[in-house]
């Protein structure tokens, strides 16, 4: 699945309807833009997030990492 041009990466997660996206997404952007830093436990919530997704596209989903 590609990203619309006109969408933000939050806007686009929320299309997907996965909640790993959203929380992915919204990490890095509080990150990136915020200036924020993760906690040990946000940090092992994003890797399981991202190894959920991995595990998705591997299956053949619609997802595309």
């Amino acid at each position: 699945m590609l990203r619309d041009r006109h969408l933000t990466p939050l806007e686009f997660a929320k299309t997907l309807d996965s909640n790993e996206a959203l929380l992915i997404t919204r990490a890095y952007n509080r990150v990136r833009f915020g200036n924020e830093h993760l906690t040990a436990s946000e940090k092992r919530e994003v890797e399981k997030a991202l190894f959920a997704l991995e595990a998705i596209d591997k299956k053949g989903s619609e997802f595309s990492l």
